[in-house]
């Protein structure tokens, strides 16, 4: 799971991630311009998420937010997968430090 401009319930989070370390994993970013969310489902089910303000996540609904979803569609579902693997890997990978020049 990737965390977009916010801090809410980050420990609930990384209470799951304790609860199942094999399972789930999560990182956190910000970003500068809006940003469409997605989810991907058992590699069929992607839901896309239409851009929206930031919501309070003590009191947001399913209804706060438009989304189109397609419930078989394993094409659309890997493209995003690839997605979300590139955007993974550049907010994971250790960060290379140029040595100081002599």
């Amino acid at each position: 799971m990737i965390i977009l401009n916010s801090q809410d319930n980050l420990e609930y989070l990384k209470s799951l991630i304790e609860k199942f370390p094999q399972t789930f994993e999560m990182t956190t970013c910000t970003s500068t311009s809006d940003v469409n969310h997605f989810i991907v489902c058992d590699s069929r089910m992607i839901r896309i998420e239409e851009l929206h303000p930031p919501l309070d996540t003590s009191d947001a609904t399913d209804e706060m937010v438009k989304a189109k979803v397609n419930f078989n569609d394993p094409l659309r579902a890997k493209h995003h997968m690839g997605l979300f693997d590139a955007i993974w890997q550049a907010l994971t990978a250790p960060k290379v430090v140029p040595l100081p020049a002599k």
